[in-house]
């Protein structure tokens, strides 16, 4: 019976791992095998994609390449809502920049409000984000691509099906949005897990 068979696989010299379907013992064997060709969807001029995500970060970096290889028209999506003066600050250098930052420091006090480096950096990340989302536009443009950026949460379907409603129909989706939330598994909840997974 079993306990005869299993006897008989620990004295015998070969294969660690065995099996046994009632009529047969089977041993595992490795194969090399050519993985699958990916298939992938051929960029054409006048093809609308739609990516979220794609302001900021590694997404953005995909734009700019997507944009030089046809002309596409890209409506990126991005929760950060860039400030008017978006053009300005994208012209400043290193020391115009910090010249900003203090400005903000000043009128953050002026609204009396208590100006920690935590809240300055939050509130200036507002237009560094909007400086970035203004030249990602500017290298589509460059790169002969055209497009819009969209300052809406993914999460909302009623705003991405208005802007589906308004803009689309789109060729492809490129979904790369995300949320960030840095701390110990103890202290997340579960609204934490619900936003990012």
């Amino acid at each position: 019976g079993i306990a005869e068979r299993l006897l008989g696989e620990l004295g015998t010299d070969g294969p660690i791992e065995i099996g046994w379907d009632g009529h047969r013992r089977r041993t595992p064997v490795l194969r090399i095998m050519e993985p699958p060709k990916p298939d992938f969807m051929e960029l054409f001029d006048g093809m609308k994609i739609l990516v979220s995500g794609g302001g900021t970060g590694i997404t953005a970096e995909v734009v700019r390449e997507l944009s030089g290889r046809a002309k596409l028209e890209i409506h990126v999506l991005g929760r950060t809502k860039p400030v008017e003066d978006a053009a300005r600050l994208a012209e400043l250098d290193d020391e115009g920049l910090k010249r900003e930052k203090e400005l903000l420091r000043e009128r953050l006090k002026e609204e009396g409000r208590r100006v920690t480096p935590v809240l300055l950096e939050r509130e200036f990340s507002k237009l560094t984000k909007s400086i970035t989302i203004h030249r990602l536009l500017e290298d589509m443009k460059k790169a002969g691509s055209g497009g819009k950026y969209h300052s809406v949460d993914v999460t909302d379907p009623d705003s991405l099906k208005e802007i589906c409603d308004r803009e689309g129909p789109f060729d492809a989706v490129i979904h790369a949005a995300g949320v960030e939330r840095s701390k110990l598994l103890i202290n997340k909840k579960e609204e934490d897990f619900d936003l990012i997974y």
